[in-house]
């Protein structure tokens, strides 16, 4: 089969015969691996290319819209910070094109987990409470995001032919062949005319950080609605992260990955801190402090909740800014989800925006 070229880089020879299989992973891995999709290649944490899952695991799957999966210390890691479980998706596919590598792959360990049976995991919804075998939730549709935070479509209004309709109604048209209206959408997104796709409308009920919160709610065009700690007692429940990250030598307001040693012990540092300001919280609602005062203790790690109703136009914005590399990890995290639900819901958008660049209609 030789060597196959992408624009991923060149990827590694595949002896014959193996079966070569092209997968979407928003199909295969709907967030239960929680891994980045991004254009076309496998891509590790040093920006390698595309062979990086031949490498990894000595399967080699025509991969698109897969991204950033590297090695920490021994697990595999998505740009969640996910564990190994990240690749279990990959399991009934990978059969189908597995071989052995001629060149011994690094990490023997993780590829004979990969390929012996595992029983099926359960995991919690954050927001239902109940088990799930993968996300969305079978049980309520929502999606876990972070340790404790959730995104769920509450509703959802127009759709890709909602924007068509509204581009057709210039010239006293509606809608056409869907081969037609396809290409509309794609010119509509190619010479930047936006205003069609303010005619769909999504609302999101989300669970994240205040902090991240804080950086949502610039995303000014759009309709917010958040509990009141003035209203209700807080929760005992704040964002703890999974590893930690050093100050990037690149950016100034962004971080990096890094080793730290005694990490578990800062880890516990965060979590102590919490505990106690909580526990200062709980005494001065029981001493009498009203809630608006007893909150100023709280910090920006406590999880807040929201309801958020965007047009697909100042979505695509967001997805835009909180999807870049330069975000902050954890509304990354955030606009990952709310790429796929986008991409379910509006996938003739969704396409013809990535065909494009990206760039705001």
């Amino acid at each position: 089969m030789g060597i196959i070229n992408g624009k991923g880089g060149n990827r590694p020879p595949i002896s014959s015969p193996t079966i070569v299989i092209r997968v979407n992973l928003y199909e295969v891995l709907p967030l239960f691996g929680y891994v980045v999709l991004m254009e076309y290649g496998v891509y590790g944490t040093n920006r390698g290319a595309s062979p990086a899952l031949y490498t990894l695991i000595g399967v080699y799957i025509e991969l698109f819209h897969v991204g950033e999966v590297g090695f920490v210390r021994g697990r595999v890691y998505a740009t969640n910070r996910a564990n190994v479980n990240a690749f279990r998706g990959f399991y009934p596919y990978a059969w189908l094109c597995y071989y052995v590598c001629h060149n011994s792959p690094p990490f023997p360990n993780i590829i004979r987990w990969l390929f012996q049976p595992h029983n099926k995991e359960f995991m919690v919804c954050h927001f239902c409470g109940q088990n799930t075998e993968n996300f969305p939730c079978g049980n309520c549709g929502s999606y876990n995001v972070l340790d404790k935070g959730f995104v769920r479509l509450v509703d959802f209004m127009g759709g890709d032919v909602a924007v068509v309709q509204a581009a057709r109604v210039s010239f006293g048209q509606g809608l056409k062949t869907p081969e037609r209206d396809k290409r509309l959408i794609e010119y509509l997104m190619e010479h930047g005319h936006g205003t069609p796709f303010e005619h769909s409308v999504f609302k999101f009920h989300v669970k994240c950080p205040i902090f991240v919160a804080r950086e949502w709610f610039r995303h000014r065009i759009a309709s917010y609605n958040e509990i009141s700690q003035r209203y209700v007692e807080v929760k005992e429940e704040f964002y703890v992260p999974e590893k930690l990250r050093k100050q990037s030598s690149k950016n100034k307001q962004a971080s990096e990955i890094a080793d730290f040693e005694n990490e578990g012990e800062i880890l516990e540092m965060i979590g102590k801190a919490y505990r106690e300001v909580y526990s200062i919280y709980r005494e001065l609602l029981e001493r009498g402090v009203a809630r608006e005062l007893a909150r100023i203790v709280l910090p920006l790690g406590t999880y807040t909740q929201f309801y958020w109703t965007v047009n697909s136009r100042s979505l695509m914005n967001f997805l835009k800014l909180r999807m870049s590399e330069d975000a902050q990890y954890e509304i990354r995290e955030y606009a990952r989800v709310i790429y796929l639900i986008f991409r379910e819901k509006m996938p003739w958008t969704a396409e013809a925006w990535e065909k494009f660049g990206r760039k705001n209609p």
